[in-house]
C-alpha cells in the first residue's frame, strides 16, 4: 500500500529534459478526446500462474493509451544469471502480447542487488529516466528513489 501511494505521488506531469524511460516500442493509443491508462500490479509475493497473463489480455480489450507498471515485475533477489534471465524472458513475453506501450518502473525485487540493477539497465535503461507520454513527461519512479 505504501509503495502504491508513493507511485501515485510521483506520477507528476512536469517537463524533464532527458532520454525517455524504458518502455516497450508499441504505439500510444491516442483516441481523440480520450485519455485512459492502465496500471498493472506487482507480480511477486505468491504469484499465481496465468493471472498476470489474463490481466494483459483484459488490458488489450480495454485499449488504454499506455500501461504503467508498479514494479516488482520479477521475483529477483538472485545472483544467478540463468534465473534472472528466465524471469525477465517470461515477463517480457507477457509484455510483448500487449497492443500498447508498456512503461517499466522498477521495484525492489527488480533491482535488489548490484547485479539485478545492471540487468535492469541492460534490458530497460536507467531506472530513473523520465517517461514520455505524448507531449507530457510524467515522472515514474521506484520507491527506491525516495529516501525514507
Amino acid at each position: 500500500m505504501f509503495r502504491f501511494l508513493f507511485l501515485a505521488g510521483v506520477l507528476l506531469a512536469a517537463p524533464l529534459a532527458a532520454q525517455p524511460a524504458s518502455q516497450s516500442n508499441k504505439p500510444l493509443n491516442n483516441a481523440e478526446g480520450t485519455f485512459r491508462f492502465a496500471i498493472m500490479g506487482d507480480r511477486t509475493g505468491g504469484m499465481l500462474p496465468g493471472v498476470f497473463e489474463k490481466g494483459a489480455e483484459k488490458v488489450n480489450l480495454m485499449q488504454p493509451e499506455f500501461v504503467l507498471s508498479v514494479g516488482n515485475l520479477v521475483d529477483g533477489y538472485t545472483t544467478d544469471p540463468a534465473v534472472w534471465n528466465a524471469q525477465w524472458d517470461e515477463f517480457d513475453a507477457i509484455v510483448n502480447r500487449l497492443q500498447m506501450r508498456f512503461i517499466y518502473v522498477p521495484g525492489n525485487h527488480d533491482i535488489s542487488n548490484p547485479q539485478l540493477d545492471a540487468v535492469w539497465r541492460e534490458r530497460h535503461g536507467s531506472p530513473r529516466k523520465p517517461t514520455v507520454v505524448g507531449d507530457e513527461r510524467p515522472k515514474c519512479s521506484s520507491h527506491g528513489d525516495i529516501d525514507l
